[in-house]
C-alpha cells in the first residue's frame, strides 16, 4: 500500500515531498518511507542518540519519519495499544507502545526490527522490518504515518493531520485501516 503524506496546515512553504508504504505479514511488518526536499538543506540530525531504541527520548525533535501501528480487533476499538516507531536519517530510532495517548506508554523490553537507510543531499529513503509486540491483540492493522522535518520551522506531514493548529499525530480516530 503506497501512501502519500500531506502537510500539517501548520507548514506555510511544505519543502518536502513525503511518501509511504505498509505491508503486512501476519505480525511482519515492513515500512518504508521517502522523503525528498531541497538539496541545499542540510538534515537535522543529533549523533548524541544511539542504536538502543528504548533510549532516544525526544528524538522526535529532530528529523524523524513515524508509523504508529495498531491491531484493532474492531474498527471502533481506537482505544487498543499502539506502537509508535521512529526513525532518523541516522538510522537511529525510538519505539514505544501507547496504552493511552499522552498518559500511558511504555518501552518495549523486546522489540525485533531491522532498518535501511539511504541518505543524500535532498533525498532520504527508509525501510524497516518488525514483529508487532506479541501482547497486541490480533485483528486489522490501522495506523498512521507521519514525518516531523527541518531545523527552525519545522514542517510536519502525516496522512491524515489533525484538524487544530498544533500538529498532533497520536489521534486513533484519525489512524486509517492499512489492510
Amino acid at each position: 500500500m503506497h501512501l502519500v503524506l500531506r502537510p500539517h496546515s501548520s507548514v506555510a512553504r511544505p519543502q518536502w515531498e513525503v511518501s509511504g508504504s505498509v505491508n503486512r505479514a501476519g505480525r511482519l511488518i515492513i515500512w518504508s518511507m521517502d522523503v525528498r526536499g531541497p538539496q541545499e538543506l542540510a538534515w537535522n540530525t543529533d549523533e548524541r542518540f544511539g542504536s538502543d531504541v528504548r533510549k532516544n527520548w525526544e528524538l522526535w525533535n529532530f528529523d524523524v519519519v513515524e508509523a504508529f501501528l495498531q491491531l484493532r480487533p474492531t474498527p471502533e476499538a481506537v482505544g487498543a495499544p499502539y506502537l509508535e516507531v521512529q526513525i532518523s536519517p541516522l538510522k537511529q530510532g525510538l519505539a514505544l507502545v501507547i496504552l493511552e495517548p499522552r498518559k500511558a506508554y511504555y518501552t518495549p523490553l523486546q522489540l525485533v526490527w531491522h532498518a535501511q537507510n539511504s541518505v543524500a543531499e535532498g533525498h532520504w529513503k527508509t525501510t524497516v522490518e518488525l514483529e508487532l509486540p506479541s501482547d497486541f491483540p490480533e485483528g486489522d492493522l490501522w495506523g498512521g504515518l507521519f514525518a516531523c522535518l527541518g531545523l527552525g520551522e519545522r514542517g510536519f506531514y502525516a496522512l491524515n493531520p489533525n484538524l487544530e493548529a498544533k500538529p498532533d499525530f497520536h489521534r486513533p480516530e484519525l489512524f486509517q485501516r492499512f489492510f
